[in-house]
């Protein structure tokens, strides 16, 4: 694969400039920081081989769906508790212990 770092970067505005053998590159790393990949995780990757490659890439996707499944179960529980539902996010449950030291009968 082509080099991933710019042909050039203008200085005032930091935008970067590829050649056209670097588009494909340059295609790849847009697309992986649309999953929201730091450019030290892409750095990484385009050094692996495929396979590896996959597997982080899909590894990533699903720790992304985990933080959004709980960040929607929150935002649930907000509009709930602002529209006046009651609504339980977590589950509670209590129980008697005997206290430390007490006999029991």
């Amino acid at each position: 694969m082509a080099c991933w770092f710019p042909a050039r970067v203008d200085e005032a505005s930091g935008y970067r400039y590829y050649d056209d053998a670097q588009l494909e590159a340059a295609r790849l790393v847009a697309m992986l920081r649309q999953l929201e990949l730091p450019l030290a995780t892409i750095k990484k990757l385009l050094g692996c081989d495929p396979v590896d490659a996959e597997a982080r890439i899909a590894a990533h996707w699903r720790e992304l769906e985990s933080a959004h499944d709980a960040r929607r179960e929150l935002a649930d529980y907000l509009v709930n508790l602002l529209s006046g539902k009651r609504s339980v996010m977590y589950e509670v449950a209590t129980r008697e212990i005997t206290p430390r030291g007490a006999c029991s009968a």
